[in-house]
């Protein structure tokens, strides 16, 4: 097995380039992993497994580019073992391009983004950094961009994926919000005649969301919709949202964070300087959401006594979710590390750390108000609770 591991280590030192065939679209690098056909062995079977062997490549490589070349050559059991053998942990988001059987095997194209922060710190507790730190810096998160927008009164929303040619990425201001290399934003043509007609429409679900961020090879998608004009909001009338988006992971599956912005209210007229407040309050919640999105995985890593499964239903919208969202973290130092692990049908289920008795959540749930919402809470179980909203007669 060393000498095995040893010559595939060296054979892809030395030729690259018969491993990472071409860079894929979005930033990341296409793979072909291969696995052997065997008599009774089903197809979905034989792809995961070659699927494997390209991740388990595209993780090889990160190793070489990475790794002290003299560390590399004594250690290669416990690369082998902490690295290797679990590939999935280093890859921050693929994509099966092609696929094919042959009687010899099954062979997959893969699109792969690395995890390179998570392989820099494997490889720093095996003792194998590079002299003077020389890992490689971690790539920018690749966003793609689902942001529709309004940009006229009674007129439809523009959105790049419904592949009409000549649409920018994401609204201005929200690629403002992404400009300064933090950030690397997926261009409308790494996916044009690749996106599924199902999916050529102004608002998707977070799963048809997430379906495009693999596609992409992203490590974040950004959701939602914006308003790129002002409105006049009559008396007595709440105002209409200039922004509601949230922040996507693409690798985990799940809401990082949401940000609503209101936006300036005008109650006449306003004047041509109206559509440039607008601009600047609507950059200004993506760069709130996105400074959220940032922080989520450490705020997320909560596991062991006190958490809590909770389902959420009567969810009809975007901003129901993000107000509910908003009531139920002022709850805090109670709550802590909501996260919303899935939204279907309008039932949302969350988890989150209860810092008090359940029966005590249950009460505080009960007594929320967010706009236009009523709110019930029931215990299900000794670490699960239901809540259904309501809307306000």
């Amino acid at each position: 097995m060393k000498r095995f591991l040893l010559a595939l280590l060296l054979v892809l030192l030395c030729a690259p380039s018969l491993m990472a065939l071409e860079a894929a679209p979005g930033g990341a690098v296409m793979f072909l992993g291969r696995a052997p056909a065997a008599a009774g062995v089903p197809e979905a079977v034989a792809q995961e497994a070659a699927l494997k062997d390209a991740l388990r490549q595209a993780v090889a490589r990160g190793v070489l580019e990475a790794a002290d070349p003299a560390a590399l050559r004594t250690r290669l059991e416990a690369v082998e073992r902490d690295i290797l053998a679990q590939p999935q942990r280093f890859v921050g988001a693929y994509g099966i391009q092609a696929s094919g059987r042959t009687p010899e095997g099954v062979t997959v194209l893969v699109s792969v983004n690395l995890e390179r922060a998570a392989l820099a710190k494997a490889l720093a507790d095996l003792g194998m950094t590079r002299a003077g730190g020389g890992t490689q810096a971690p790539a920018a998160p690749l966003v793609l961009a689902l942001i529709s927008e309004e940009t006229a009164p009674d007129r439809p929303a523009v959105f790049w994926w419904s592949e009409i040619p000549g649409l920018e990425a994401a609204p201005a201001p929200v690629a403002l919000a992404l400009a300064g290399g933090k950030y690397r934003l997926v261009e409308p043509k790494a996916l044009l005649g690749r996106i599924p007609m199902a999916l050529r429409q102004a608002a998707l679900t977070e799963d048809q969301a997430l379906e495009l961020g693999r596609l992409a090879g992203a490590n974040l998608v950004l959701l939602g919709r914006v308003r790129g004009y002002a409105l006049v909001t009559p008396p007595g009338e709440s105002p209409s949202p200039a922004a509601q988006m949230e922040a996507l992971s693409v690798a985990g599956g799940q809401a990082l964070a949401t940000a609503e912005e209101v936006g300036p209210v005008f109650n006449a007229p306003p004047g041509p300087e109206a559509s440039q407040q607008v601009a600047a309050a609507v950059e200004a919640a993506a760069r709130r959401l996105l400074a959220q999105a940032a922080s989520a995985p450490a705020s997320a890593q909560t596991a062991g006594g006190g958490q809590i499964t909770m389902e959420v239903s009567g969810l009809r919208s975007l901003g129901d979710i993000m107000r509910f969202e908003e009531a139920v973290n002022g709850l805090s130092p109670l709550v802590s590390g909501l996260r919303r692990e899935s939204l279907a049908g309008g039932v949302a289920v969350y988890r989150l750390r209860a810092g008090g008795p359940l029966s005590r959540l249950v009460e505080e749930l009960k007594g929320l108000s967010p706009a236009g919402l009523l709110v019930s809470a029931s215990e299900t179980g000794p670490d699960r609770l239901r809540v259904g909203l309501t809307p306000k007669p």
